[in-house]
Order: C-alpha cells, then sequence, then structure tokens
C-alpha cells in the first residue's frame, strides 16, 4: 500500500507487513537521488534501513527502490551496495539534523537577543517617559506655586488699596465735619454779636 497525500507505505518482509509513515522521519531514494512517495509504486522491491525498537516494530531509517535492472543480480551483492549507500545517506541525514539543529539553536539565540533588545528600548522609553513625567509634574508645581504667589500678592495689594480707601474717606468725613462745626461755631457768634448790639441800642433808648 502507498499513501502519497497521507505520506505512507507498507512494506512485506517474510510474511510480516510493516508500516511506515514518513512524519514519523525516514528518507526515500532511487539511484542515488532523493524522491518522494509518487516514486514508489506497488509491488516494487525495496532496500530498508530501520531501527527497531522492543516490540518489534520498526523506525525507518532509508527506504531505496531496487532498479529493475538490480533485482536480476547477486542478491548479496545488491544488499551489500545498497547497505553502503544507505549508511552514507543515513550519515547525510544525521549531518543535515546536526545542521537544522545549529540552525535552530541560532535562530532561538537570535530571537532571545532581539527580545531582550526589544525590552531593553521598553525599559529605556518607559524611564524617558517617566522622567518626562516628573519633570511636567515639577514644572506644573511651580506653576502653581507661582499662581498662588501671585494670588497672595495681589490680595495683599487690594487689602492696602481697601484700607487706604476706607482712610481718605475717614479724612474727608473729618474734614467735614471740622468745616461744619466751624460754620456752626462763626454762626453762633455773628447772631451773639447781633444780640449784644440788639441788647445796647434797647439800653441806649
Amino acid at each position: 500500500m502507498v499513501d502519497v497525500w497521507g505520506g505512507k507505505f507498507d512494506v512485506e518482509h517474510e510474511g510480516v507487513v510493516h508500516h511506515f509513515n514518513l512524519e514519523h522521519g525516514g528518507l526515500l531514494f532511487y539511484k542515488g537521488k532523493y524522491v518522494t512517495l509518487k516514486s514508489f509504486g506497488i509491488g516494487q522491491q525495496v532496500l530498508l534501513e530501520v531501527l527497531p525498537d522492543r516490540k518489534g516494530r520498526w523506525d525507518l531509517l532509508v527506504a531505496s527502490i531496487v532498479p529493475r535492472d538490480e533485482i536480476r543480480r547477486n542478491p548479496s551483492d545488491v544488499a551489500k551496495a545498497s547497505g553502503k549507500e544507505a549508511r552514507r545517506l543515513a550519515k547525510a541525514e544525521a549531518k543535515a539534523k546536526k545542521r537544522a539543529e545549529e540552525e535552530a539553536r541560532a535562530q532561538a539565540k537570535a530571537e532571545a537577543r532581539a527580545q531582550q533588545k526589544a525590552q531593553e528600548a521598553e525599559a529605556e522609553q518607559q524611564a524617558k517617559a517617566d522622567k518626562e513625567a516628573r519633570k511636567l509634574a515639577k514644572a506644573e508645581t511651580k506653576a502653581k506655586e507661582h499662581a498662588d504667589e501671585e494670588a497672595r500678592a495681589k490680595a495683599k495689594a487690594d487689602a492696602k488699596a481697601e484700607e487706604k480707601a476706607r482712610k481718605a474717606a475717614e479724612a474727608e468725613k473729618q474734614k467735614e465735619e471740622q468745616e461744619k462745626a466751624e460754620k456752626a461755631r462763626k454762626q453762633a457768634e455773628e447772631e451773639a454779636s447781633e444780640k449784644v448790639e440788639s441788647d445796647a441800642q434797647a439800653l441806649e433808648k
């Protein structure tokens, strides 16, 4: 059975059918070239390099299609050549896997470095914002103190002006009362003088 889209295929060996899924690993080759399941056909002979587990199941490492012209050759020669090719391919796969792991570690390191830089930039931006906020708060406090000081100065000036106006009004009132008293005094003196003259004339008669 070959399931191209599902990435699965079966191989019969000594009456036992083994199931393989390429999603779990393994490489496919034909004449030394990497191929896909589209190159596999039902009834073809393949040479497998597998890793058996304790339950007897096989984990696929490499599967190589045996060309039809090689099937007629000595099976031991074919197995020997294919085994050598499988080992070479397994070595290449291990090397590629190691390179992929190194690239993954490098990528993770780069991402961690980028994240650290982003955090540092965010912290720096926050520090600048906090500094600006403190500066603004200080300026607002200073402006408020200045406004309060001006308000106190204005209130003091207004009180002083009001006191001055009150004193001026009192002085004006006192002046008017003095003038009124002086006028009354003069009038009284004039009336007394006239009475004295009138009395004197009456005595003469």
